[in-house]
């Protein structure tokens, strides 16, 4: 594969032993619903926001990669469409925004927005929110006799 793709690079040291990825926050597990992080600041972001920068996507510019698609799936279309207007007002308005969202979110406390490391994660849980729930119905009306 080397041979072919000389600009890629493939990472065997990610821990991925199968197709289901056991370290992974769970993105569904909203702050916003948990009692703990009534009077969390948003506006601070996360160890996503820290160590991976700022996200695009086909829409635009995004605090975090993870706030484009939460951008996506809530459709409040708060992309910055170019470059020179990512101000950090901007940032901090997605910020405040999309994080209260993003199971993410509640790691930063604990890890002061660094890094988590795989090794340290717990096992994925497969959570859903209330808030969560909401914004799937709100914005997926799936039916039964649909599928």
């Amino acid at each position: 594969m080397r041979d072919n793709f000389k600009n890629v690079r493939i990472d065997y040291g990610s821990y991925k032993t199968d197709k289901v990825v056991e370290y992974f926050s769970p993105f569904n597990d909203a702050p916003i619903d948990d009692e703990n992080f009534k009077n969390a600041d948003f506006s601070k972001g996360c160890w996503v926001t820290s160590s991976c920068g700022v996200g695009f996507n086909g829409k635009g510019y995004y605090a975090c990669a993870v706030a484009g698609g939460i951008d996506r799936i809530t459709n409040q279309n708060m992309e910055v469409a170019s470059l020179k207007d990512l101000t950090n007002k901007a940032l901090k308005e997605q910020l405040n925004e999309f994080c209260k969202l993003c199971g993410n979110f509640k790691a930063y406390e604990s890890n002061s927005g660094d890094f988590i490391p795989r090794v340290e994660k717990e096992p994925f849980k497969n959570i859903m929110t209330n808030s969560w729930k909401r914004v799937y119905k709100q914005n997926f009306n799936i039916n039964k006799k649909d599928k």
